[in-house]
């Protein structure tokens, strides 16, 4: 594998890892407020009556590929909704919207070459 330095950091990381730096390009996609996916999302939600991270969290269970979730909680506060996203069931219709708010097909083009190559920026 191999590595460079992380800017002017003695840091070295491995062009793996500096890759992920670069998704919105990659991806075209953006952080914040002018991302329409998030915005579209956070309207769906609102629809539901839900919060933002019970929906996304009952997308995740319900997915057929998917056993189980691994929620990152670093406070007490962030157990909430954990429950009501594990009984939470959506919709076909509202599955149907997430899948096109979230399109797996629009994003970085998979490379030539045998895995992980082809798969790594």
């Amino acid at each position: 594998m191999e590595y460079t330095n992380l800017g002017r950091s003695t840091m070295t990381v491995s062009k793996i890892c500096l890759g992920t730096m670069h998704f919105e390009e990659e991806y075209g996609i953006t952080i914040g407020p002018e991302n329409s996916q998030f915005r579209d999302f956070s309207a769906l939600c609102r629809e539901l009556g839900e919060p933002d991270g019970v929906v996304a969290t009952a997308w995740v269970l319900q997915h057929p590929a998917v056993d189980s979730a691994i929620v990152g909680v670093r406070t007490v506060e962030q157990l909430d909704g954990l429950d009501r996203a594990a009984s939470l069931v959506l919709e076909p219709a509202v599955l149907e919207r997430l899948d096109t708010i979230f399109n797996i097909n629009n994003g970085r083009r998979i490379g030539p070459g045998a895995s992980p190559e082809a798969h790594s920026w």
